[in-house]
C-alpha cells in the first residue's frame, strides 16, 4: 500500500502566551507534501540536523524568506538557531528571538514557520532533503517556497539559471530573480513607448503647427488612441483650422477648400485674403462684414 506524503502546515504554538523557544521546522516523516504540491524525502533526519550545522556562523530565522528574495530591502534576523534537534514528532530548533520577532509572535502577527531547504532532485516529482540553509517566520505555510536547491540539481535547471543570469545581464541587474527581470522588462517597455509618445506630439507640433502649450493635451490623445489614430487626427485638426495646415504638402486653397471655403466664389466677392476669410469662418463675421470694417479703418 503506498504511503501518503505528509502535510506540513507547521503553525508556532505559544508557550504561555509567550514565543516558543523551540520551533518544529520539519516533520519526522519520510514522504512530506508541501502546500503547493511538490514532494519531499527525507530519509535520514539526523543527518539533515549534521548537515545543517555550522560552526563559525549561526543559521538564522528571518522574516518572509527575504534572505532569498532579491527585490526584499530588508535582511534583518528575526531571531538565531542555538540548536537543532531530532524528536519523535520531527526536527526542532532551538531560537533565540529578536525582541521585535518575539512581539510579534506574541500578536500573532506571524503565525507559521517555514524552513528553506538544501536539496537534491530525485525525480521530476520528488526531491530529497539534504539540509536546512535557515527558517523563516511567514505567513504562509510552511514550505510553500522555492527551496534553494543542492549542486546536484539537474542540467536543465542550471541552463534556466545560466539563461536568467544572461538576460539579467544585458538588463544591467545582478541575480537570477524572475520577479526583478520581469519588472525591469516592463519598465523599459513602458520608457520606450513615452519616447514613441513624445517623439509624435513633438512631430505634430512641427509639421502641422499645433502650438507648443497643446503639447501635455497632445500627449494624452496619443497614449490614448495610439500612434496611427494620432497622427490621422492630428492631420484633419491641422486642416480643419486647429493648427496651420502644413503648405509644404498642400495649399492654402486646398486647405480652405476642405473646411468649406471656397476662393473666386461668392464667398470672396469682396477680395478677402484666405487668411481674412478664416477669421470670418471661426468668428462668425460675414465677409461682407469684414470687408466694410475693413474699408473704414482705410
Amino acid at each position: 500500500m503506498k504511503q501518503e506524503p505528509a502535510k506540513i502546515n507547521t503553525a508556532i504554538e505559544l508557550d504561555n502566551k509567550s514565543a516558543p523557544e523551540w520551533i518544529k521546522v520539519l516533520p519526522n516523516e519520510q514522504f512530506i507534501k508541501a502546500v503547493d504540491g511538490r514532494e519531499f524525502i527525507l530519509n535520514d533526519s539526523e543527518q539533515v540536523v549534521n548537515n545543517s550545522k555550522r560552526e563559525l556562523v549561526e543559521m538564522h530565522v528571518n522574516f518572509d524568506h527575504s534572505f532569498e528574495n532579491a527585490l526584499s530591502q530588508s535582511k534583518k534576523a528575526a531571531g538565531w538557531v542555538k540548536a537543532l534537534e531530532v524528536r519523535e514528532e520531527g526536527i526542532f530548533a532551538h531560537v533565540e528571538w529578536t525582541d521585535e520577532a518575539k512581539k510579534l509572535i506574541e500578536e500573532k502577527k506571524y503565525r507559521y514557520i517555514s524552513p528553506s531547504l538544501k536539496i537534491e532532485k530525485t525525480d521530476k516529482k520528488q526531491k530529497t532533503i539534504l539540509g536546512i540553509n535557515n527558517i523563516a517566520l511567514t505567513n504562509q505555510p510552511a514550505l510553500e517556497m522555492a527551496a534553494l536547491l543542492s549542486s546536484g540539481q539537474s542540467i536543465h535547471e542550471n541552463e534556466q539559471l545560466s539563461a536568467l543570469s544572461q538576460i539579467g545581464q544585458l538588463l544591467n541587474l545582478n541575480g537570477t530573480n524572475p520577479v526583478e527581470i520581469l519588472a525591469e522588462l516592463r519598465q523599459q517597455q513602458e520608457n520606450r513607448e513615452t519616447e514613441l509618445c513624445n517623439l509624435d506630439v513633438e512631430t505634430a507640433v512641427r509639421e502641422f503647427g499645433f502650438p507648443k502649450a497643446s503639447e501635455d493635451e497632445l500627449l494624452t490623445v496619443r497614449q490614448t488612441l495610439g500612434r496611427d489614430s494620432f497622427k490621422e487626427l492630428t492631420e484633419k485638426l491641422s486642416v480643419a483650422g486647429f493648427g496651420i495646415p502644413y503648405l509644404g504638402k498642400i495649399t492654402q486653397t486646398e486647405a480652405l477648400s476642405a473646411q468649406g471655403i471656397k476662393l473666386g466664389g461668392n464667398q470672396n466677392k469682396h477680395n478677402l485674403t484666405p487668411e481674412e476669410l478664416e477669421v470670418c469662418r471661426k468668428t462668425g463675421v460675414s465677409p461682407e462684414e469684414f470687408a466694410k470694417s475693413k474699408q473704414d479703418k482705410e
